[in-house]
């Protein structure tokens, strides 16, 4: 049979879950593999006493002679608490996956925010031809403008403008908001496609994209 000695539990897990809330995900994946192993190993010892969790360990009101009483007991305590201290570092590790996937959405969500920032100050076409009395006249627009926003297509989305040419279809007789480079300045309007004037087209203006 085993010797008493060998129902200890191994030390480096006790000094483990003292420091678990300051434990990186690293380390904590450490401790719960420690923790199942040293687990895996009472349970083994268990079997080599030929008992298990559940096994009596009294007949007819004496203690059975055919196992180590003691020793299956203290395996037991042993098991019991590692048992306890395995389901403390797998909710801790739950808890650092939850933080870290947290922590990389909000990341995720201002790298969106920085990049959609930077295509709305990119132009992305000049307008090369403005028709007087056109809408895109009435708008402000003149030539040389360079345009960087037009409802919601931007640098990133315009797909060599051809988005632009839908979205500029699927508003007539709405107002967008517009966003121009004039002379290194920026300048925000309005602008609402229509077919309501003497002109042609729902702009009147020529863009080239850039």
């Amino acid at each position: 049979m085993s010797e008493l000695s060998n129902a200890t539990i191994d030390p480096a897990i006790a000094e483990g879950l003292q420091q678990l809330k300051h434990l990186s995900i690293r380390d904590v994946d450490s401790l719960k593999k420690r923790i199942e192993k040293e687990l895996g190993s009472n349970l083994q010892r268990l079997n080599d006493e030929h008992a298990d969790m559940d096994s009596p360990l009294v007949v007819n009101g004496f203690p059975r002679d055919d196992i180590d009483v003691l020793q299956v007991r203290l395996i037991r305590r042993n098991v019991h608490m590692l048992r306890n201290d395995l389901h403390k570092v797998l909710e801790r590790s739950h808890e650092l996956i939850n933080q870290h996937f947290t922590e990389l959405q909000a990341k995720t969500r201002q790298e969106t925010h920085v990049a959609a920032d930077v295509e709305h100050r990119i132009p992305f076409a000049k307008i090369t031809e403005v028709v007087p009395a056109s809408p895109a006249a009435k708008a402000g627009f003149q030539l040389d403008d360079q345009l960087v926003l037009l409802g919601h297509i931007h640098a990133g989305n315009h797909m060599k403008l051809t988005n632009l040419q839908n979205t500029v279809i699927q508003n007539e007789d709405r107002q967008l908001p517009v966003k121009i480079i004039r002379n290194g300045r920026t300048i925000q309007t309005a602008l609402t496609p229509t077919r309501k004037w003497a002109g042609r087209g729902l702009l009147g203006c020529r863009l080239v994209e850039l």
